[in-house]
C-alpha cells in the first residue's frame, strides 16, 4: 500500500466513524460521550516502551498462582 492509498483508506475509515456515530446518535443519546469516554489509543511511545509495573504484576500473579498449586490448592 502506498502512501495515498493509506491516505485515502484513513479518510474514508474516518468518514465511516463520524457517519456511524451521527446515525446511532438519534438513537443513543449520548453515544458520543459513551464512545469518547471508551476509547484508548496507544502512542508509538506506549508501543515501544514496556509497562515494567504492569509485567512485574503479571509474574507475581503467575507465581501466586503456581504456589496454590504446589500446595494442592488446585489448577487456576
Amino acid at each position: 500500500m502506498n502512501r495515498g492509498e493509506f491516505k485515502a483508506l484513513i479518510e474514508k475509515l474516518q468518514s465511516s466513524y463520524e457517519l456511524t456515530v451521527e446515525f446511532f446518535s438519534t438513537y443513543i443519546g449520548e453515544l458520543e460521550e459513551l464512545v469518547a469516554e471508551a476509547r484508548f489509543e496507544m502512542t508509538v511511545d506506549d508501543y515501544f516502551e514496556p509497562d515494567v509495573e504492569a509485567m512485574a504484576e503479571d509474574l507475581y500473579l503467575d507465581w501466586l498462582e503456581g504456589s496454590y498449586e504446589d500446595l494442592g490448592e488446585g489448577k487456576w
